[in-house]
């Protein structure tokens, strides 16, 4: 039986990695995004299906049409210095375009939630080893908004048994190895860089790797294993050293 899952910001680097993953893990992604930083060039692995998350009537085309087993939400804007100049555009189409996936989720009987958040949701920490468990103090708008919307995933959760993992990243970069895939503002990839993970009622944090190595494992492992489908093995946090390579382009 065919299982779509739904792939907001599939177009964008992070999520055009997943969208990869998720392929080869034999589910058929399904990217929605608006492209305004995607591309659509990105989006090789399943349909796509270009949309606003500010247009509710956008989203629901996509949940009747697709009927996805699980959500996983990368699409967000992700400039601090913008955030700062310009923070209501960040609380309007991160927080909005948030709370309008998730409530289409809930109503879809769409009841798994990956959540693609950040590392600014924990501030100015510096010499601290950081954990799910750390105090979250973001200082910008970005981080402020992200951490919103892990708020609106706990009262989902509490009030309709949405479950949700949620991923805050510090940093992702780098190519897979037949650089079909890439950011545009890097030829160099990074292994390992740490994140924490956090799951609702059963917290977990694990490693991101660099492009595809980092999403096969984290995205299949934890949506099927961190959600309904078994059990979540969990790993303790441990900050490493960031080793740099050159990537063949």
């Amino acid at each position: 039986m065919t299982k779509n899952i739904l792939v907001t910001g599939g177009a964008g680097y992070i999520g055009s990695h997943a969208c990869k993953a998720l392929q080869q893990a034999g589910y058929v992604p399904v990217t929605f995004d608006n492209l305004v930083t995607g591309w659509q060039d990105a989006v090789k692995f399943g349909p796509f299906e270009q949309g606003d998350l500010l247009n509710r009537s956008d989203i629901d085309r996509v949940f009747e049409k697709y009927a996805p087993v699980a959500v996983m939400h990368f699409a967000a804007l992700s400039q601090v210095g913008e955030s700062m100049q310009k923070p209501g555009l960040y609380w309007q189409n991160n927080v909005m375009g948030s709370l309008n996936l998730i409530q289409a989720a809930v109503d879809h009987g769409c009841m798994d939630f990956v959540f693609s958040s950040t590392c600014a949701t924990y501030g100015d920490q510096d010499n601290v080893v950081l954990d799910e468990h750390s105090a979250q103090h973001p200082i910008n708008a970005y981080g402020a908004s992200k951490r919103a919307v892990e708020n609106i995933l706990a009262d989902f959760g509490a009030a309709y048994g949405l479950n949700s993992v949620i991923f805050r990243y510090f940093n992702v970069a780098g190519q897979t190895p037949t650089a079909r895939l890439a950011n545009s503002t890097t030829r160099n990839a990074f292994d390992p860089v740490d994140f924490g993970c956090d799951r609702r009622k059963t917290g977990c944090a694990d490693h991101l790797w660099h492009g595809l190595r980092y999403a096969r494992w984290h995205l299949h492992s934890r949506l099927c294993a961190c959600l309904r489908f078994g059990g979540c093995p969990c790993f303790g946090v441990e900050m490493v050293a960031i080793r740099a390579r050159q990537s063949r382009v």
